[in-house]
């Protein structure tokens, strides 16, 4: 019996050999993985905080980890999607795409929205899972369909060949956040 193994992350290989009093040998290698690692969640799209004049505006992220042997155990999974505006839930589609390499999982989700968005500000939530545990991303994004409204006041009078006074054009721009 072997016992409190210290392991490291990744490959960790354990060899056995055996010799009988007759002089035969004999081995054998147990090859044991350890990934503790959580998955890294990144790439948000929309940028977390900025604005979008589409309407129509997809959004998700991405989550990537280290895979040792692929298969469906290391898979990352997206149990949990949410799309909210002002703490109410929007209809939407989830797309999850993975894709696994030797070394690598990774898993995009895309939540696609079932009606246009409306102006304001909306809450993501996107949940990754996988057999290292859990990891989310939270942010937020603006749809801002209407244009910045510029207003321009009266202009004094004013002559460009006997100028009295300069020129002096007063305006104001305003916009939705």
């Amino acid at each position: 019996t072997i016992s409190d193994i210290k392991l490291g992350e990744g490959v960790n290989v354990l060899a056995f050999e055996a010799e009988s009093f007759n002089g035969n040998t004999t081995n054998r290698q147990l090859r044991i993985t350890a990934n503790s690692l959580p998955q890294f969640v990144g790439k948000p799209f929309p940028e977390p905080n900025s604005s979008t004049n589409d309407p129509n505006q997809k959004m998700g992220a991405e989550a990537n980890k280290a895979s040792f042997g692929g298969g469906s155990a290391e898979a990352i999974t997206v149990p949990f999607s949410s799309l909210k505006k002002d703490g109410v839930e929007i209809p939407a589609d989830l797309e999850v795409i993975q894709t696994q390499e030797a070394h690598k999982a990774n898993t995009r989700a895309i939540i696609t929205p079932k009606e246009p968005l409306g102006e304001g500000k909306y809450d993501v939530v996107i949940k990754f899972q996988s057999n290292v545990g859990v990891s989310q991303v939270v942010y937020s994004f603006y749809v801002d369909t209407t244009a910045p409204l510029i207003t321009v006041a009266t202009l004094e009078p004013y002559a460009a060949r006997a100028p009295s006074k300069p020129l002096s054009v007063k305006y104001s721009t305003s916009d939705n956040h």
